[in-house]
């Protein structure tokens, strides 16, 4: 167990809510070093000619590309299996070395395979931070701001993307691969201090309790995890609401108690779960995201009365992503991730139908070039609606849809699911673009993304404001238990006040959290 130091004074004088977006933005590091190792392809671009002392063929510079992909759905499946036993912080922190020993390999490479080494070595990190960052936001976060919490996670993708364009472009080859070397360092030395989640801990220390001598370890586990909810919520008291916790998770365990993880994975929860995550993640590849990516630069150049070079181009689409997650993040905790998810949908695809009849009016030799304004227009707005919703919607969603039984693993074949799709699209489009047209590429993305937002609209429950626990509730559809531990954790909260005197709690703030609710009764 990594023991974290807990600058308790510091959170006190933030606030718990202040704490909670700095500490998400900590973890995000991670997130912005993923967005850098997205973009080093195009700011490194001189590596394919040779820039780092030897040749680099067409062949082997495309598997420079690809090896992020294929690295990216390793990390899936290996941080899903670690994170039980490990914990949302110490997978987290264990992820550094590893983007450090890639970073490296960019930064001192000698031969190709070791830059797809490190190429890999990168996208492992890469998929294994978009599953276990959504998990540690959504477990340390209040109900009222775990959206946007969960936000930070699309946020720094973009940001990183954006850094790696702008270090490309003014920097020599060399600093810039030092600067993607330091952002997992810097995490590392920021997110020690930072304690595990609460949630985790107490889970922990359940399952110590049942075991031979181990009461003392469920008790200390105990202790850490009113410490770190303390931290948390900066630095108030947290009895009554770590005693709600532990009713929660006593009635979970009651639920699982005897069960299989195969078993889990087959209950009504976990089936609704992982059916509602992997749709979302294919449904964010499926909007075309990395067609509209790829033709955004030669649109850019194309339209020459704009006089944008491709570099340029790049930095605008990049920049217009960052404006609209930062705005994402402020109205998902009140319009609701549902809402957000159907209006950037609906978005996106009023943007897939007009680029297909832009190509579908304006190709071949009877092509109008005074209206090469419009892809450039709609392409922009194709990237703001996207980064509203399609973008940070389903990174959060996953990291708050599964049962704790099941939520590594899980979460690890949702994100492989996305990985997977994003692959077969990058394929697949160039093929159906020689074939069919372009137009027909992207009138299929807009028509997946019309069925993605009915659906949405349809089928997807609506979490925000719901503790993981109640939105646990509302897919398997149980109540009773529930209920029943609510009113037992009354019993312990209203014990503990009688024990402290009169006046005992006053002042205390009553909030709605990640894992549960201090107030209402389920």
């Amino acid at each position: 167990m990594l023991s974290a130091p807990h600058p308790v004074r510091l959170a006190a004088a933030l606030g718990g809510k202040a704490t909670q977006h700095v500490s998400a933005a900590v973890v995000s590091l991670l997130a912005l070093s993923c967005g850098m190792a997205l973009g080093w392809t195009s700011a490194a671009a001189a590596v394919e000619h040779g820039a780092q002392g030897f040749a680099v063929s067409s062949e082997a510079w495309s598997w420079v590309g690809s090896a992020l992909t294929l690295g990216a759905v390793a990390g899936c499946a290996a941080v899903g299996a670690l994170l039980g036993p490990l914990g949302p912080r110490a997978a987290c922190l264990a992820l550094a070395p590893v983007f450090l020993a890639g970073w490296a390999l960019h930064t001192w490479p000698t031969a190709v395979w070791m830059l797809v080494l490190g190429r890999a070595l990168t996208g492992f990190s890469f998929g294994a931070t978009c599953v276990v960052v959504p998990i540690y936001t959504s477990e340390v976060g209040e109900s009222a701001v775990r959206g946007a919490l969960g936000s930070y996670l699309e946020l720094n993708i973009c940001v990183g993307v954006l850094v790696v364009y702008l270090l490309g472009a003014y920097l020599p080859l060399l600093w810039l691969n030092l600067c993607c070397l330091v952002v997992p360092a810097v995490f590392a030395a920021l997110f020690v201090w930072l304690p595990d989640s609460p949630r985790w801990l107490l889970g922990r220390g359940r399952r110590a309790a049942g075991e031979a001598s181990g009461e003392a370890e469920a008790e200390a586990r105990r202790e850490e995890a009113r410490a770190a909810m303390s931290f948390y919520r900066g630095g108030q008291d947290v009895s009554a609401e770590l005693a709600e916790l532990e009713a929660a998770l006593k009635c979970n365990a009651e639920q699982d108690e005897d069960v299989s993880l195969a078993a889990a994975f087959n209950t009504t929860a976990s089936r609704k779960g992982l059916a509602l995550a992997v749709g979302a993640m294919v449904l964010q590849q499926l909007s075309g995201i990395d067609a509209v990516t790829f033709y955004a630069s030669q649109m850019f150049r194309d339209a020459g009365t704009l006089a944008l070079s491709a570099d340029e181009a790049s930095l605008v689409m990049a920049s217009a992503q960052i404006a609209a997650v930062m705005v994402s993040l402020l109205v998902v905790d009140n319009l609701g991730r549902r809402m957000v998810l159907v209006i950037s949908s609906s978005i996106v695809c009023a943007c897939c139908v007009a680029m297909g009849f832009y190509f579908y009016l304006n190709s071949g030799e009877a092509a109008d070039h005074s209206l090469d304004w419009v892809p450039v227009l709609v392409s922009c707005v194709y990237v703001i609606g996207f980064a509203l919703g399609l973008g940070p919607v389903p990174w959060l969603f996953v990291g708050e849809i599964f049962p704790d039984r099941v939520k590594g693993l899980a979460s690890s074949v949702a994100n492989a699911s996305n990985w997977l799709c994003a692959f077969l699209v990058t394929m697949l489009f160039p093929t159906i673009n020689d074939s069919l047209g372009v137009h027909v590429s992207f009138w299929a993305f807009g028509a997946c993304c019309l069925v993605g937002a009915l659906c949405v609209g349809l089928l997807y429950p609506e979490t925000k404001g719901k503790t993981l626990d109640e939105i646990q509730d509302e897919l398997s559809g149980r109540r009773g238990k529930r209920r029943r531990a609510s009113q037992e954790s009354d019993g312990i909260k209203q014990a503990e006040q009688d024990a402290s005197g009169p006046g005992a709690g006053a002042g205390t703030e009553r909030r709605r959290y990640g894992s549960f609710d201090a107030s209402s009764k389920l």
